[in-house]
């Protein structure tokens, strides 16, 4: 049995209720985290995650965390693998804090859980977890715009980017999509254009300097791209996407078939399917 304390991690990003918005942007891009802990002094306050402010009409500069703050689930140094599932998926976020009594321990990430049900899942396929009817595959060409308002209609958090030639490219996410440029550049108080980042298996961006449109540029621009995107087979077992997961250190994997996306699996599927079948 693995126990919360077995799997914390003690280091995580602090801020007080009183910091900006802005702030809170500043330093999760500098980390490459989506989330921070809240605290008024030094009293536990609440959680601020990337994803909940995506929907916000608000002026980063001005608003403070006190109003964005949002309370998640405690989880306990002895709860188990089982407790923690249930409490990530109700949630649905990717880190919960740890508590020893009032006291804040550290946080577990939900991708950390994984290890501990490899077993479980043997010889499982991953088709029983796995997205597949109705898959969303985006086109490199596919306007930024379009896919922001497609994405959100079908409440889709993840998406696979096909080529010209049909082959799986890249994969993009929402919520890094949409904040990128419809917060970030408001947060920064710039103008965005185009940026020469096309290496391989880079995020392609824009920069500060000439002003865009951005909602008719095209995926091509802001995709994960292949091989940081990660893919598998459809005839993988679930613990074998496990350690893909793990090694790569992504919370989802797109399931591909002669180079071409057939579906989707993530960190969140693979703890619903334990789940239901912990409830068998």
């Amino acid at each position: 049995m693995t126990q919360a304390k077995d799997i914390m991690k003690t280091s995580f990003i602090s801020l007080d209720i009183k910091d900006t918005v802005s702030k809170f942007m500043g330093v999760i891009l500098k980390k490459n985290q989506q989330y921070a802990l809240l605290f008024s002094g030094k009293k536990y306050a609440g959680y601020a995650d990337k994803k909940y402010l995506i929907r916000s009409r608000l002026d980063p500069d001005k608003m403070t965390l006190k109003h964005v703050l949002k309370h998640v689930p405690k989880l306990q140094l002895s709860d188990d693998e089982s407790k923690m599932a249930k409490l990530f998926v109700t949630a649905d976020v990717r880190v919960l804090p740890v508590f020893d009594k009032d006291k804040v321990n550290g946080v577990v990430h939900a991708i950390d859980i994984l290890p501990s049900l490899t077993s479980f899942f043997k010889g499982i396929s991953i088709a029983e977890a796995a997205t597949k009817k109705g898959l969303l595959v985006l086109s490199e060409n596919t306007p930024i715009g379009y896919a922001v308002n497609v994405m959100k209609e079908k409440n889709v958090d993840r998406a696979p980017v096909i080529g010209t030639n049909n082959k799986l490219s890249g994969i993009v996410s929402y919520v890094d999509l949409y904040s990128h440029f419809h917060v970030w550049p408001r947060c920064q108080g710039v103008h965005i254009s185009k940026a020469a980042s096309h290496q391989k298996g880079k995020k392609s961006g824009y920069g500060i300097g000439e002003k865009q449109d951005l909602n008719k540029q095209p995926l091509s621009n802001i995709m994960t791209r292949l091989p940081t995107c990660v893919t598998c087979a459809s005839s993988l077992k679930i613990s074998e996407v496990i350690k893909k997961m793990v090694d790569n250190n992504v919370t989802s994997v797109v399931l591909c078939e002669n180079q071409e996306p057939i579906g989707i699996i993530t960190v969140k599927d693979i703890l619903q399917e334990y789940i239901k079948r912990s409830a068998w």
